[in-house]
C-alpha cells in the first residue's frame, strides 16, 4: 500500500485513534520513526509524509515531514471490466 486516505492529513500533526490506529500498528506494525504516507479527500494529488513521533496503547501521533503534488494516472484511457455472473441469473 503506497498511501492511507486520512481526513487530517493537512496539519502539521496529526493523532490517529480508533481502526486506523489498529490498522497501522497491529497490522502494518509501524513504530516510532517510521514514515507513513496519507493523502486527503480534499485534494487527492498531494502526497504528505509524515514520521511517527509516539505510539500509544489507542492513540499514534505524527509530525509533517514533506508534502508533494504527485498524481497517479493511468496510462490508458480504455478499461475493460470482466464480470461473472450466476448461471442462474
Amino acid at each position: 500500500m503506497i498511501y492511507t486516505l486520512y481526513d487530517d492529513a493537512l496539519k502539521e500533526q496529526i493523532c490517529i485513534k480508533g481502526e486506523l490506529h489498529k490498522y497501522l500498528v497491529k497490522v502494518r506494525r509501524h513504530k516510532v520513526g517510521d514514515a507513513l504516507h496519507f493523502r486527503s479527500k480534499e485534494d487527492m494529488r498531494v502526497l504528505y509524509k509524515y514520521e511517527v513521533v509516539e505510539v500509544d496503547g489507542r492513540s499514534l501521533d505524527a509530525k509533517l515531514i514533506s508534502s508533494e503534488i504527485l498524481e497517479v494516472k493511468s496510462a490508458k484511457n480504455l478499461h475493460i471490466g470482466w464480470c461473472v455472473i450466476d448461471t442462474k441469473s
